[in-house]
């Protein structure tokens, strides 16, 4: 079973311009929804939109308050199975249509995967000196073959994490993290080109198992140096719990990182310095160009 939750906070959460400190709702009424598609997510966006306190989450709450309003924390919300995800695109270049640009940066993303494309707030605004209409902003919905908890989801896609164009922002995967989609507030001073906010591609759904580890050779700039002599205080990084916590989640994807067992082994059979040096250093490069960024 698919679900989205709509949520109805006790402030409005819509946008405005220009733009004010937001006041984030703190206690929420709430429908579950049960979906088959990305069509069901389409009208429920379109039946709500007018409501500026509207938005959704990916878990299921079932702890609530005394007067049955629910507050918006992951102890207080179940982490179920979904088949459907949602990418937040902001500030992509408009140099080509959004989906040839998913395709483009997503193995998971074809031709023939159906998209939900939710454009955002900032989407076409301009007026009193900002201009938005350059850059693509909106909410990419998604439907999977397979169903994954938010968090599994998380673990999967943690390989395409980061800021800007062509990465994926991890922290919609978390069960409570709000989804928006109600109508800007333009004031005097903007406007919109924006002539259509919810766009439909009717095709198929994307594969599980397109969301292959990348090939860590291939990634531009990791086999820099690799044969420069590595000292001993930066190898140690290596076997520094971070570093051990990432490599032991994307190690479950298939990558070709040199595993710590391999290492070991090789100094268990004494190998030379230079054989297991290079390989730390190898997991080291992956860990700096994977992760720039905080662990999950």
């Amino acid at each position: 079973m698919n679900t989205i939750t709509l949520l109805i906070g006790d402030k409005p959460s819509g946008k405005v311009f220009p733009k004010k400190p937001p006041k984030k709702p703190y206690f929420n009424s709430v429908k579950v929804f049960d979906i088959e598609s990305l069509e069901d997510i389409q009208k429920i966006i379109e039946q709500n939109r007018a409501n500026p306190n509207a938005y959704f989450i990916r878990g299921i709450p079932h702890t609530f308050e005394e007067d049955g309003t629910f507050l918006r924390r992951i102890v207080n919300t179940e982490d179920t199975p979904l088949n459907w995800i949602m990418l937040d695109i902001d500030g992509w270049n408009k140099d080509k249509l959004l989906k040839d640009k998913l395709i483009e940066y997503l193995p998971f993303v074809n031709q023939e995967t159906a998209m939900l494309i939710d454009y955002s707030s900032k989407e076409g605004v301009f007026g009193c000196g900002e201009d938005y209409r350059d850059k693509y902003y909106a909410h990419v919905y998604l439907w999977c073959d397979k169903s994954f908890t938010s968090q599994e989801w998380k673990n999967k896609l943690i390989q395409y994490k980061g800021e800007g164009e062509g990465k994926i922002d991890c922290a919609l995967f978390n069960v409570v993290q709000a989804h928006y989609f109600t109508e800007p507030t333009l004031l005097e001073g903007y406007q919109t080109e924006l002539t259509e906010r919810t766009v439909f591609i009717d095709r198929d759904v994307f594969y599980a198992d397109d969301i292959r580890a990348r090939d860590v050779d291939s990634i531009p700039g990791l086999n820099n140096s690799l044969d420069d002599d590595l000292d001993d205080d930066t190898a140690n990084i290596a076997f520094s719990k971070p570093t051990m916590e990432w490599f032991r989640q994307i190690e479950k994807e298939g990558t070709n990182i040199p595993t710590m067992n391999t290492i070991l082994s090789c100094i268990k059979n004494l190998e030379s310095k230079t054989v297991w040096k290079r390989l730390l250093k190898k997991r080291l490069k992956a860990f700096e160009i994977f992760q720039k960024m905080p662990m999950p």
